[in-house]
């Protein structure tokens, strides 16, 4: 109850500045700054949202065009050679595997095992060359 009561108590101090404020301030001043007042509140509230609006709509735009950026740099990067190294090193190995179990367990000799032996080495060594292309072609495609 008492605070109450304090509320309603008026500070005449703080009243008489005000009301010398006011009387040293012309009315048709303070309209126009009161109505000065009105139109940077109602401009900063309406160019904020525009302002947000703006931004999403070009963050949206880049996202956009980063991601068909990246979507062309995956369809014009398609490792066909790699595959290619793969697939071919790969069916190589395999015949040089199959053919040197012929040679020894079966004792059925098609070809030199030295010339066996040597290419299975090389198919090797490409399949390497080609594996590691491989992770050259992810780096590049995640851009690092």
């Amino acid at each position: 109850m008492i605070d109450s009561n304090r509320k309603k108590i008026v500070d005449f101090d703080k009243y008489r500045v005000y009301k010398k404020i006011e009387k040293e301030i012309p009315s048709d001043e303070l309209e126009n700054l009161e109505e000065i007042y009105r139109k940077m509140r109602d401009l900063f509230l309406l160019r904020a949202q525009e302002t947000l609006d703006s931004h999403i709509k070009k963050r949206i735009i880049e996202l956009e065009k980063e991601n068909k950026d990246m979507e062309n740099k995956l369809r014009k990067s398609f490792p066909v050679h790699i595959i290619t190294y793969l697939t071919i090193c790969s069916f190589v190995m395999g015949v040089c595997i199959t053919l040197l179990v012929l040679t020894y367990l079966y004792d059925i000799c098609l070809i030199n095992p030295y010339y066996i032996i040597c290419t299975l080495l090389i198919s090797l060594t490409l399949l390497c060359t080609a594996a590691v292309a491989t992770k050259d072609w992810k780096d590049y495609i995640s851009g690092k």
